[in-house]
């Protein structure tokens, strides 16, 4: 690979970063908005049963179980994961690119040797 093209694929990874990074408070917010969502869902629905004569630990368990409450989970579960993935891939990128430094400074020390 030329020093040209390890350079190239470099400035790729930087702007995959760059995109993630940008991305990350942006579904930062998403995870948080979702989770609360999901515990206000839960208070209300335990008020409800509550007052309806329920148990706390009963009231609790079937907050949960409500299928408006399950789907507001389901969505604070998709936000967490959607973010994790988000830091895995740039893990990744970052991964790539020190790769690629690697293989820069070998490539500049052969070009060097032979050179002298």
């Amino acid at each position: 690979m030329r020093p040209d093209d390890i350079m190239e694929e470099m400035r790729e990874y930087k702007s995959i970063l760059q995109d993630k990074d940008d991305s990350v408070r942006e579904l930062a917010e998403r995870k948080a908005d979702t989770q609360m969502a999901y515990r206000i869902a839960v208070a209300s629905e335990v008020a409800r049963l509550r007052l309806e004569g329920e148990t706390a630990t009963l009231s609790e368990l079937l907050a949960k179980g409500d299928f408006d409450v399950a789907q507001k989970k389901r969505e604070a579960v998709v936000a967490e994961e959607v973010m994790k993935s988000c830091f895995e891939s740039m893990k990744n990128a970052r991964a790539n690119m020190d790769l690629l430094r690697s293989l820069l400074a070998y490539e500049s020390k052969e070009r060097f040797s032979r050179d002298v």
